[in-house]
């Protein structure tokens, strides 16, 4: 664990019935407003996964704000690489971003690795969210990978 003794541990293997299997998602029922994701993250060897927020309202589905790591470790914000994350290492991760009115298609990801500076990519694009109704994270490997999560907290800012 991150803090404290016990963390979400996300095993993945092959042969899971669905792509995104290992998943775990909540909903948080905001309408409106500046919202903050937050969570600490550690990878093990070729994990792989995607964490987004979704307006599950509409069919299809609207996704807003959205991250992801690929077997090479390099997280990206939408479409975009923004860095490499260590292995075996806990990774602080927040993500702020607007609902209803207050979404202007942009969202902000803070990226902190214990004992560095903090990472701020601001002005990422995203589709225009009503509402968060799913926010979730799933693991996109197929093979035998582990990651973690800690801390995960989600509420107004």
């Amino acid at each position: 664990a991150c803090t404290g003794h016990h963390s979400l541990k996300f095993t993945d293997r092959p042969g899971q019935k669905l792509p995104w299997d290992p998943h775990l998602y909540l909903d948080p029922g905001f309408e409106s407003g500046l919202i903050e994701d937050s969570f600490d993250l550690r990878l093990g060897a070729g994990a792989q996964l995607t964490h987004e927020w979704r307006d599950m309202t509409l069919n299809p589905y609207v996704t807003g704000p959205a991250i992801s790591v690929g077997g090479d470790h390099k997280l990206r914000a939408g479409a975009r690489e923004v860095c490499t994350l260590p292995l075996d290492t806990w990774v602080h991760l927040r993500l702020i971003g607007g609902l209803g009115v207050q979404q202007n298609g942009k969202w902000t990801l803070e990226v902190t690795v214990a004992g560095q500076a903090m990472q701020r990519f601001a002005d990422l694009p995203c589709a225009k969210l009503k509402n968060l109704r799913w926010l979730g994270w799933t693991s996109n490997g197929g093979g035998s990978t582990v990651y973690y999560l800690d801390n995960l907290h989600v509420a107004p800012r």
